[in-house]
């Protein structure tokens, strides 16, 4: 079985929020998964910059002009105004780690 990462849909009708989960390649985009891991809410996380930016950008046609949108990962604190719960931090056990250490090991002899 095939998983990929996929944003699955929730959210009102031109408001779309977004759930980062775990599904199985065959399932439909907003059908079964495996595992939320995350969400995502392209009206809060978007940060749109118009006007003059670095002049090592190619892609405007004036130099030193033009817009960059970036996505704001980072995690909000309530402090700053934002409420939203945030998932815990993924962490691995000892034996899983000790077997992927002895499988990159494994790859990396000549």
């Amino acid at each position: 079985m095939a998983v990929h990462i996929r944003l699955r849909r929730v959210g009102k009708t031109k408001a779309p929020t977004y759930r980062v989960v775990i599904a199985d390649s065959r399932a439909p985009r907003n059908g079964k998964f495996i595992e939320s891991i995350g969400h995502y809410d392209p009206l809060r996380d978007i940060q749109m910059t118009k006007g003059p930016v670095d002049d090592l950008d190619d892609a405007a046609d004036l130099p030193a002009y033009g817009g960059k949108m970036g996505i704001d990962a980072t995690k909000k604190w309530a402090s700053e105004g934002y409420t939203r719960n945030w998932p815990a931090r993924v962490s691995t056990t000892e034996a899983a780690g000790r077997r992927a250490a002895e499988i990159i090991a494994k790859l990396r002899r000549p």
